[in-house]
């Protein structure tokens, strides 16, 4: 063929010979420059994300990519021979005299000097492969919504935590815990309420919310007037009843008779624990009800105020934190002819899902007229977890 350096090949589309590019001894040259990390046999990266890095999937026998992890990182990296490796046995298969290549080699890598425990990931900046030092600095879970935070804006130096995509803690750089989720409720009488029968404990018809983080508390309230007369029952066409209702106080404001619902019937009819209703008569259905939602040790702090024109000296009266109907909290102080007397009761209940607690009163005066105070700070029941 000449005394030329020349080197022929076959093209088997169009069944000719024709000429390579050879170096000055022969050996033909192959342009390695336009080569990618994904254009290699045992390495699939077709569409890399930003911080992504490369490793070796068992399962599937070849290089792939992600996000990475705290698990990712071992003790000594070595990729480069890896990726010669792979590149030499590529140039075995087409029987290619080629020099061992090495991953910064390649056109989309970036990696001149990586040091001791770099990992590789992808820049969408500079849509090349580079490495660096892996700096944890958020722990996820898989769905992303839940997890640990320690560098939110630069140099912060605050820890966050989120659940389920809501910020519940907070660690301040002064060493101060927020737990922005963590039950907390209050709830108080607005408006005096009276009619409070003697030596009967009754529960109070606390009415307005203050806070309530967890949505723990119920204040639903009817009120009306019986329109039929029924043993056991209360009528109101207009009532507006649901079954949520048993359990529920009544307050026979005609008589100040009480009573609670023990069953529903419809929306105009509910079955009553007594017969305190006729036709004609008016009610006052009340909740006050606070529902754990989760295990734990709630302070409870509840205060209630006495107050009538001429209150009997020596007299006994309660504040109490009911407990699933049953169990309660209480302090009992004497009265001492003052026309008002305020009572608080504090305790820590160990507490589950579903039990409840209530504020309740009792005395033993016996001139009549007893009402409570209400006022935010006089007549109220403040829960909140400690533990």
């Amino acid at each position: 063929m000449g005394a030329g350096k020349l080197l022929w090949g076959y093209h088997p589309a169009t069944k000719t010979w024709i000429p390579l590019q050879v170096d000055a001894n022969g050996k033909a040259i192959v342009n390695m420059s336009a080569i990618k990390l994904n254009d290699l046999g045992d390495v699939r990266v077709p569409a890399p994300a930003d911080q992504n890095f490369l490793y070796w999937d068992d399962v599937a026998g070849e290089w792939t990519y992600r996000i990475l992890v705290d698990t990712d990182i071992p003790a000594g990296i070595a990729r480069d021979a890896e990726v010669a490796t792979a590149i030499n046995d590529l140039a075995a298969a087409v029987t290619l005299a080629i020099a061992a290549i090495e991953l910064n080699d390649l056109a989309d890598v970036e990696v001149p000097a990586p040091a001791d425990g770099y990992v590789v990931y992808w820049d969408n900046a500079t849509s090349l492969w580079k490495c660096k030092a892996p700096v944890f600095t958020e722990l996820l879970d898989t769905d992303l919504d839940t997890g640990w935070n320690v560098e939110q804006a630069a140099d912060e130096d605050k820890i966050h935590g989120k659940v389920k995509g809501v910020e519940a803690f907070l660690l301040s750089d002064k060493g101060i815990l927020t737990l922005a989720k963590q039950s907390s409720s209050k709830a108080w009488l607005d408006g005096d309420w009276g009619g409070i029968p003697t030596t009967t404990g009754v529960k109070v018809p606390l009415n307005t919310i203050v806070h309530d983080i967890q949505s723990e508390w119920n204040v639903r309230r009817l009120t009306g007037t019986a329109d039929a007369t029924g043993a056991n029952k209360l009528h109101d066409a207009d009532g507006g009843f649901e079954a949520a209702d048993v359990g529920a106080s009544v307050h026979n404001t005609t008589d100040d008779t009480f009573t609670t619902v023990a069953a529903f019937v419809d929306s105009g009819e509910l079955t009553l624990a007594d017969d305190i209703m006729v036709n004609g008569e008016t009610y006052t259905l009340y909740h006050a009800r606070w529902t754990c939602k989760e295990d734990g040790k709630y302070l409870t702090i509840a205060s209630v105020a006495y107050r009538t024109t001429n209150m009997e000296d020596q007299k006994a009266h309660q504040c109490r934190i009911l407990k699933n109907e049953g169990a309660f909290t209480s302090v009992v102080a004497p009265s001492s002819g003052a026309i008002q007397m305020n009572v608080i009761a504090q305790d820590i209940l160990s507490l589950v899902v579903d039990d409840y607690l209530e504020l309740g009163v009792w005395h033993n005066g016996t001139l009549g007229n007893m009402r409570l105070r209400g006022l935010v700070a006089q007549t109220f029941l403040s829960i909140m977890k400690v533990a």
